[in-house]
């Protein structure tokens, strides 16, 4: 049986400042790239969510091409996998979530 992922407000919001990063530094296509990729990540949480990279008490996914660590937990009562944050890995590491 499948999870149904549900974003927090602070991981979205991380992830449009991404998409609008993206669009000022590079090109429309290198944003939409960026949307496809955290939409994979999503994808295969949805199958399996039980990813071993863990990050003091969470859980992370490592986006594709792009610097960015996809940090969740997983409600496993309620089948949910909650995106706590969309991280750009090159922040500093003090900032983890």
């Amino acid at each position: 049986m499948g999870y149904k992922i549900l974003v927090t407000p602070i991981a979205q919001t991380q992830f449009e400042e991404a998409i609008t990063y993206y669009l000022k530094v590079a090109t429309a296509n290198v944003a939409l790239n960026f949307s496809n990729v955290v939409e994979k990540a999503y994808s295969k949480l949805e199958i399996n969510p039980h990813f071993q990279i863990r990050v003091k008490n969470y859980r992370a996914i490592p986006t594709e091409i792009f610097p960015y660590l996809i940090f969740f937990e997983i409600l496993e009562e309620e089948n949910i996998v909650k995106i706590l944050s969309v991280f750009n890995t090159h922040q500093n590491p003090k900032k983890y979530p």
